[in-house]
């Protein structure tokens, strides 16, 4: 396969990323500072904020795997580790800084490089960031879930894009 090749199928699945963490930033900008300590029916995770906090630790925890060439999840917090005690534009700040850490590592890796996950054997640097937006959505329907089950305003943004259905005004927000 060539570079330029590649490079294609890499930008391809970075823009993939985008259109992913596009869900979580509308979901910070939308629920404002305020809103991320919502509580939630989920041990652990049980706010807004802890799940992003959760999703930029599981982008680093990729972005290294990439760089060294085998995943390990040591780095990250359990459920339980994560204080929730972080505002809307320093999470918003956090992922733009993540993102370009993983777009570079990603396209510096168009040898066809091969990531070891113990456990589950070689995969390749596409594979992974299938697997990173795979569960980046995990949360996003998660949290659209919660905002149902809760009361908690959807995004706007959120609701066009994915036509959801209009919230049940009497669960209160």
């Amino acid at each position: 396969m060539t570079a330029k090749r590649e490079t294609k199928y890499i930008d391809v699945l970075l823009q993939d990323w985008a259109d992913a963490r596009w869900n979580t930033t509308e979901f910070i900008k939308g629920l404002g500072d305020e809103g991320l300590n919502a509580k939630l029916p989920r041990p652990g995770l049980d706010t807004f904020c802890k799940h992003f906090q959760e999703m930029i630790d599981a982008e680093e925890a990729y972005t290294k795997a990439i760089k060294r060439g085998r995943v390990v999840f040591d780095d990250m917090g359990g459920n339980d580790d994560y204080p929730g005690d972080e505002g809307a534009e320093s999470l918003l700040s956090r992922m733009k800084k993540a993102d370009t850490a993983l777009q570079k590592a990603a396209r510096s890796a168009l040898d066809g490089t091969e990531v070891d996950w113990p456990g589950l054997g070689p995969k390749t640097v596409h594979s992974l960031i299938v697997n990173l937006v795979s569960h980046e959505m995990f949360h996003v329907g998660q949290l659209v879930a919660f905002c149902y089950a809760t009361g908690v305003r959807l995004p706007e943004a959120l609701v066009g894009s994915w036509f959801l259905s209009p919230q049940d005004d009497s669960l209160g927000s």
